[in-house]
Formats: C-alpha cells, sequence, structure tokens
C-alpha cells in the first residue's frame, strides 16, 4: 500500500517488443523503452530509457508487422541479459506501469532470470483493467 499523494509519487511507463508471445517456447525482445513520469505528474522526455536489443535470432514477419522492427535494425544492438538489469535499474523505487502488464513482465523475469538477476518491479499498475473499464 502506497501512504503518498499521486502528485508525490514517481512513474516510470514502458513497453516491449518482441519475436513472438512466449519466452518459454523461444520469444525474445527486440526493443523496450521507457519514460519517467515524475513528482507533479511531471512527464519528462528527457529521462528516458530506449534500446533496441539483439534477440541473436531471426524475427517472424508477423511480429514485424506489429512492430516495424527488422532483424537488420538489432542485429549487432545489445542483448536482453545486458539491457534488462539496467532497464530495472531505471525503473528504481518508481511505481512501473505497463499495458498489458502480464505480457511485457513475461519477458522482462524470464530474461532477469537467465542472467539469475534477482531484482524485480516491487510496484506495478496494469493498464488494461483501466482500459477496459473505459471502454468496455
Amino acid at each position: 500500500m502506497i501512504n503518498k499523494p499521486i502528485e508525490e509519487l514517481t512513474f516510470t511507463v514502458f513497453d516491449t517488443e518482441t519475436t513472438g508471445m512466449s519466452p518459454d517456447k523461444g520469444s525474445r525482445l527486440v526493443e523496450i523503452a521507457a519514460v519517467k513520469i515524475e513528482p507533479n505528474l511531471t512527464l519528462n522526455l528527457q529521462n528516458r530509457f530506449e534500446t533496441l536489443i539483439d534477440p541473436c535470432c531471426d524475427i517472424p514477419y508477423q511480429a514485424y508487422a506489429v512492430h516495424g522492427i527488422s532483424r537488420a535494425m538489432t542485429k549487432g544492438k545489445p542483448k536482453a541479459e545486458e539491457v534488462i538489469p539496467e532497464f530495472i535499474g531505471f525503473v528504481g523505487d518508481s511505481i512501473a506501469i505497463a499495458h498489458n502488464a502480464g505480457f511485457d513482465c513475461k519477458f522482462v523475469y524470464h530474461t532477469l532470470d537467465k542472467c539469475q538477476h534477482s531484482h524485480s518491479f516491487t510496484k506495478i499498475i496494469d493498464t488494461i483493467g483501466l482500459a477496459r473499464l473505459a471502454f468496455p
């Protein structure tokens, strides 16, 4: 439970792009991006984290059709095992926000497990429930 007014909180809004639907079936991250919303609900576009990720595999056309990220764009970029611990550091103790957070977190946590990194989000808001309430 958070006992602070919303104006005093810091949020990190993030999204991932992937090669498929399940890291357990070999799908990989190809991009992660985040931006901070600072106290007083100030969006600071200078305080952001964004990087393409080399999945070390082909990107299926179905995934490319969704996000427009090609294998050529990711080749030679950092690996997920390098990027995700940095991303967790960027989030820090802020409240993470994602749309369909279960999907994004599945890939983040899978990568953290692979690199034996013990940190994860302490607080997360999934906006999919809010969207379903607002747009039934």
